[in-house]
């Protein structure tokens, strides 16, 4: 979160993430979720960001269909946001690095933006590739590598 704060608490500059696995479309809930909060954040800091993702919308929302919650992890993050070009690393947990889509004909890139001027988190979304997703929890190893991926910087306020 490039600024923000949560009641008193400056949340600027802080990193977390919200993962979760649903059986079936998200809507019908009974998902998967763990949270990651960046290791390097104050008690203080930590105590917000959890409230915030159980009970502040729309992070909250999806807290609501995971019933099986397997908890937090304090772990150093390294973040870099770049477009589509982004990449995150979470030692242990997280491998992703987007890259453009490919055209299947040429290879060339295909550089690809949605527009949502109604959208629920986002009103400009870049369409791209998770050209490297892997992650593990709770004993069990997923890898989603060359599948759909978007990135779309939001802003949000609940205030």
């Amino acid at each position: 979160m490039e600024t923000g704060h949560y009641d008193e608490v400056s949340l600027d500059n802080t990193t977390f993430g919200q993962f979760a696995l649903f059986p079936e479309a998200v809507h019908l809930g009974n998902g998967t979720g763990f949270y990651v909060i960046d290791e390097q954040l104050s008690p203080d800091q930590r105590g917000a960001v959890e409230t915030i993702l159980q009970e502040v919308p729309p992070f909250g929302i999806f807290h609501e269909l995971c019933p099986n919650f397997l908890g937090f992890a304090y772990k150093p993050f390294d973040l870099k946001l770049d477009g589509i070009n982004s990449s995150l690393r979470i030692p242990g947990v997280l491998d992703l690095r987007l890259g453009a889509m490919k055209n299947p004909v040429t290879g060339e890139d295909e550089l690809a933006t949605l527009t949502k001027p109604s959208g629920f988190t986002a009103n400009i979304t870049e369409l791209c590739s998770a050209e490297t997703f892997t992650f593990e929890i709770d004993g069990k190893s997923y890898d989603y590598s060359g599948k759909y991926g978007e990135f779309c910087p939001f802003e949000y306020s609940n205030e």
